[in-house]
This record gives structure tokens, sequence and C-alpha cells, in this order.
């Protein structure tokens, strides 16, 4: 299909432009799907392609077929960069409100294009409200084609607000009404593996996606296979296959070079530096990294440059470099709190809820009104007729009516009270989810403040070092080394860490101290014990307190000894239990 496709683009170019099908929405419905599936890996090709769909749209007003798809090509080819064109929303609605009810494709195509472009801009609620108008319209329409890449769309909004369940159901659908083998068909599966993947279905994922991939090798279908190559990268990573995660972020890397795509770019050279960074290929992770820090920056997408950021700190850190550590996790910090204070982002449960019941009212309000138009059909009847038999029979097909109506109902009350039961349980698992979530961006606070007092005490050691080679007559002499005493881990440096510190682990230190051992633990014991709870490693505790790492070594084997553990035991893995 890509071949075909790359065939019809040079024949666009190479023919004379009078030699167009004399129906031109024919024309424009082979255009309209090159740019779809250009969009996602050469959206610059489509350039061309949308200005011959805007020609054509001028030289023929009244057809608003074609007006619609120069719309819906805007948006369909910025939509897979991860862009959104708000400029254009308005121009949609005011098409929409212009439209002859009759038109009832190009209504759909509309409402389609507003919830492309509100998910590109993370408005989730608007984009399933108009997801859902799409769907009602195509499917009066008897559309399969764009019911299934309407589905599409609300399986992946239901991945975004992790509601995977019914992501699974729209995406199921989708596969449905799709040609076998075909563009969409690969999309829809890599989706719903994807689906898996967050729903901790690991296996399921993986063996969703290896046949797509063996069939996309065959067919040479580089964007699609570089995608799905990502993928199967991420799902064995996660599953600790290392090695095959790592092969196949190479497969993915061979094949980025012919993607003209900056989201899919940053997701490939981020994954590639945080993989060198967990094998300890510290030097091999700075250029990737780099590259993902530039097309962050480039797009100016504060939330992948902030990703960027923190992991450059953990290289700089991981090579020694304390001064660019120290600078590329400060602008982290900063750059997450930025975050936090000005983000747009909706609250996704809310979204979830809101249009579900947004769409529960419009189908009972839906059904009333049609058996209400059913009775008033059935009153006139009552009125050009005076015979006993027909007005019995009216009287017994109104009653049976009501019945039904109330019966309906019931059912409909019964169906909604279990939707807001499940959205209760979305509710309690979404709350779990961002607590956990705060609970790491705390503990990567008390890292990075950590890391501060490690480089502000290895810079004053440096500083009393050069101190002692001045003369002890001088009175300066005396004066700097106070100094610096005065502020080489101070008590103010350990109660800050210690507000930190127990924000994340409540009661961590009467849990310690409730365990059996040798004796009581000093207060140097417990610092101890909280550095390595958070993770510090021997040279930056070593740093913090301002002693040798062979003398942090000797404390850890008193404390094993004084916590009454076997040698073979970890004082690591028991510390992490408390």
């Amino acid at each position: 299909m890509k071949h075909s496709g790359v065939l019809a683009i040079l024949c666009l170019f190479f023919f004379p432009s009078h030699v167009q099908p004399q129906q031109p929405t024919d024309w424009a419905d082979s255009i309209l799907q090159q740019i779809e599936e250009n969009a996602v890996f050469q959206a610059g090709r489509n350039q061309a392609l949308i200005h011959r769909l805007s020609d054509s749209a001028s030289l023929h007003p009244r057809n608003t077929r074609l007006q619609t798809y120069v719309l819906y090509a805007k948006i369909a080819n910025s939509y897979p960069q991860g862009k959104s064109d708000t400029l254009l929303n308005r121009e949609i609605r005011k098409a929409i409100a212009i439209l002859p009810d009759k038109a009832v494709f190009e209504k759909a195509l509309l409402h389609l294009s507003l919830a492309m472009n509100h998910a590109a801009s993370s408005w989730y609620t608007q984009a399933f409200h108009e997801s859902l108008a799409a769907l009602e319209l195509f499917h009066r329409n008897q559309n399969p084609h764009f019911e299934s890449k309407t589905r599409l769309l609300l399986g992946n909004i239901c991945i975004y607000i992790h509601a995977y369940t019914m992501a699974g159901q729209y995406l199921s659908q989708s596969l449905q009404q799709v040609a076998p083998k075909s563009f969409d068909y690969y999309q829809t599966v890599i989706t719903l593996s994807k689906n898996e993947f967050y729903a901790n279905r690991i296996d399921t994922a993986i063996k969703l996606l290896l046949p797509v991939v063996q069939e996309l090798e065959s067919k040479r279908d580089s964007g699609l296979l570089t995608i799905s190559y990502l993928n199967l990268s991420a799902f064995y990573f996660k599953n600790a296959d290392i090695d095959s995660s790592g092969t196949y972020l190479q497969k993915a890397l061979k094949l980025s070079g012919k993607l003209d795509n900056n989201r899919i770019k940053f997701i490939l050279y981020q994954n590639l530096g945080a993989f060198y960074i967990f094998q300890g290929e510290t030097r091999k992770a700075f250029h990737p990294v780099f590259q993902a820090k530039g097309i962050a920056t480039q797009d100016n997408n504060i939330e992948q440059l902030s990703y960027s950021l923190y992991n450059l700190g953990l290289l700089y850190q991981q090579t020694g470099q304390t001064d660019s550590a120290l600078s590329y996790m400060m602008q982290y910090i900063d750059l997450s709190n930025e975050i936090a204070r000005h983000s747009g982002a909706i609250d996704a449960y809310q979204a979830y809820v809101s249009v579900l019941l947004e769409n529960s009212e419009n189908k009972l309000t839906i059904a009333q009104q049609d058996i209400q138009l059913k009775n008033r059909r059935l009153s006139l009847l009552a009125l050009f007729t005076a015979l006993l038999v027909i007005a019995a029979a009216l009287v017994f097909t109104l009653f049976w009516h009501k019945k039904r109506q109330q019966s309906l109902l019931k059912d409909m009350e019964k169906k909604e009270l279990e939707n807001k039961l499940e959205h209760e349980q979305h509710l309690k698992q979404m709350q779990t989810k961002r607590h956990k979530e705060n609970l790491e961006a705390k503990a990567r606070e008390i890292a990075a403040y950590s890391l501060l007092v490690s480089s502000k005490n290895q810079i004053l050691q440096q500083i009393a070092d050069i101190a002692k080679r001045i003369p002890g007559s001088l009175p300066e002499s005396s004066e700097i080394q106070g100094i610096i005493k005065n502020n080489i881990n101070t008590d103010k440096d350990w109660e800050d860490f210690m507000i930190h510190f127990q924000k994340i682990h409540p009661g961590f230190f009467r849990r310690l101290k409730a365990k059996r051992t040798a004796g009581e633990l000093t207060e140097n014991e417990l610092r101890l014990c909280a550095y390595f709870r958070i993770g510090m490693s021997t040279k930056q505790i070593a740093q913090v307190l301002n002693v040798s790492p062979e003398s942090v070594r000797m404390h850890r084997y008193r404390l094993k000894k004084k916590l009454m553990l076997a040698e073979e035991d970890s004082l690591d893995d028991f510390i992490r239990n408390v």
C-alpha cells in the first residue's frame, strides 16, 4: 500500500492539472487517503496535496464535500505530529452550523476533525464529546470506514484517561470494521497492543504485536515498522528482557532517518538515552538525550523538555560532573514547578464521566421523544376513526407502549447506575495512581536536594583544602576555616532533608526502631538508614556527611551488625522493606 501511495503522488506531480476525474469528490477521496497515510510518517509530502485539495475546492465553491475535505485534511496532517491548529476550530464550527441537515457525512467529518484537534491539545472532554457526535452521524450515514477511524480515536482517548477496558472495547469494534492487512488494520492492532501494555498485560501486548512486525517487515513499511519496533522495545524492557529490548530499539534507530515526525523521533531518542543509562553506558547516552532535548526545544514542548533535563542530570551525575548535574537538575525542578503551576491538562476522570453521562442523558431524551412521537401518531389515528374496534385497539396500543416505555426507562436507569459505579471505581484507581506519581515526584526532589547538598559540601571541602595551604598565622585562615566548619553538613541541611523525607516515608523511623536490634540506634545511624532508603550511593553519602567512602562502608558494616543481620543478608533490602 505504501508503494501505491507513492506512485499516486508522483502521478499528481507529473500529469497536467487539467487531467482530473470529472467528479471532483472521487479524485479527492484518493487524495484524502494518501494524506491520512502520509501524515504519520511523511507529513511534509502532504503540503502539496492539501494545496491541490484547496484549489479544487475553490473551483467548486458549492461542493460542500470538498470544502469539508480541506478542513479535515489539515487536521489529519497535524494530529499524528501531536500538534493542534486551534485557529481552525471556529471555522469548523461555522461550517457545521451552515451545513444543511441532509449533509450527514460532512457534519460527521467536521465533528471528527474537532475531536482530533481537541485530543492533540489534551482537551479530552471536548474530544470525547465530538467523537461521540461523529460516531453517531457516521453510523446514520452507514459509513463503516470512518466509523472505524472514530472508534480508533475514542480508543486512544480512553488510553490517555486510563480507561483501558473501554479503550479495548472501542478498538476491538474498530478492528472488525477495517480491511485485513490494511494501513488502518495495522494502526488499530498497534494501538490495541499499547492498551494491553498500559493495562499491565505485557505478554498479551507482545503476542499481539509480533505478527504485525513480521508482516510489516515483509512489506518493508518503514513508518509503521518503526513505531512497532519502539513499542516492542518498551514491552520487552518492562518484561525485563533487556537484550530483546535493545535489539528492537536499534532496529527502530536504523529506520528513523526516513521519518518526518518529531514526536516519534523524540520518543526514540529519549528511550535510547534511557536504555543506555540503564545499561551504565553513560557516554553513549549523551548523544540521543541531547537530540531529544533539541527536538523538545524546537517544538517548544516543555513536558518533553523536562524529561530530557532530568536524564541529563542523571548522566552528568554518573560521570562525576557534579556542577553540570546540579545545573540540569535545578532546571528540571524549575520546569516541573512551572508545569504544575500552569498546566492546562484537564481531569481525565471528570472528562470521561461527564461525557458518558451526557451521552446517556441524550439517549434517554431521544427514546422519550421517539415514544412521544409514536403516541401522537396513535392519537391522530384515533381522531379519524369512530369504530369501537379501532378505539379498543388504540387503547391497547397506548397501554402497551406505556409499559414498554416504563421498562425502557428502568433498563436505562439501571445501566446509568452501573456506569456511575464503574466511574467511581475508575476514580479510586486514578487517585491511587496520582498518589503514586506524587510520591515519585517527591522522591526525585529529595534526590535533587541531596545532590545539591553533596555538591555544596564538595565545593566547601575544596576551599578548605586550599585554605590549609594559607599560613596559619594569618587571621583570614582561621576565619575561612570557621566558616567552612559551620556550613559543611549543617543541622539545618539535615532538618530540611527530614521534612521532605517524612512526607514520602511517614513512620519509617518508628518502624525501624521497632525492629529487633543489638542496641539503640544513634542519630547518625538513623541518618544513614534514611540515605540508604532513598537509594543514595556510598560516594554521595560520603560527600553529604563530609567523610571518606571507607568510613561510610565501616558505618554500614557496624549498622548491619547492630540490626542483627546475617552476613548473607542485604542491608539495602532490609531497609527498603521497613
